[in-house]
């Protein structure tokens, strides 16, 4: 397992590195909470006070401009951290987090939380190099889409897509979640008709088959091609 599925899967990674007694500590102080589809976990500015995993549910994580659009610069799924954005500085959420389906969230005392990293190394190394991991994605993300056109940033967001939330058990090559057209325009920085042209082109082609509010992915080669320009 690679350092950046590790972290990702927190419960996993605290149940690894961190002591007997600092992983009964940890399960001791979490509150878990419900939050149904829509909601917001946390939002941009608000003091930080914990952090959250994910442990059923699917979210994005987002910033707002001073005109008010949004960006979505993370998906985040079962077993995945949200929140560590509000880890030094002022203290302060940088973004903020809102449930795309009814979602379960264990919330742990930002406090408690760094101290299980202080006192466990192994923990702290391996979520440093998350933070590093996280970081270099988010600077990749930026280069690249400066240099993509809409297709191919069409086609970028919906492997993000694939990669994160998985396809539907019961529904073969369905996406689990297809983000919304609005969700997809937050994304690739595009409008919300540029991302319905491209997809219907995308369905046209025989890519992807669009089914009312569910994408199926026919040709997941064929999106990374776009993707790449090839």
């Amino acid at each position: 397992m690679n350092e950046m599925a590790s972290i990702q899967q927190i419960d996993e990674l605290i149940a690894e590195c961190c002591s007997s007694q600092w992983r009964e500590i940890l399960e001791e102080n979490r509150e878990v909470m419900q939050y149904a589809k829509g909601s917001y976990i946390f939002r941009e500015g608000e003091a930080a006070k914990q952090t959250m995993i994910i442990l059923k549910g699917k979210v994005k994580v987002f910033l707002t401009y001073k005109t008010g659009r949004d960006q979505i610069v993370r998906l985040a799924a079962n077993g995945q951290i949200v929140g560590h954005r509000g880890f030094g500085g002022d203290h302060q959420y940088a973004v903020s987090c809102k449930t795309l389906v009814d979602t379960t969230v264990a919330h742990i005392p930002l406090e408690l939380f760094q101290k299980a990293l202080m006192a466990n190394n192994l923990f702290c190394y391996r979520f440093m190099m998350f933070f590093a991991e996280e970081l270099r994605a988010s600077e990749e993300h930026l280069k690249s889409f400066a240099n993509l056109d809409v297709r191919q940033r069409m086609a970028e967001a919906l492997i993000y897509n694939l990669k994160t939330f998985g396809y539907n058990r019961k529904r073969k090559k369905v996406l689990s979640h297809a983000l919304s057209r609005k969700d997809f325009s937050s994304m690739i920085g595009a409008t919300y008709e540029s991302v319905v042209r491209v997809l219907n082109e995308f369905d046209r082609s025989g890519v992807i088959e669009i089914i009312n509010k569910d994408i199926k992915i026919l040709k997941s080669r064929e999106l990374d091609r776009i993707r790449k320009g090839i």
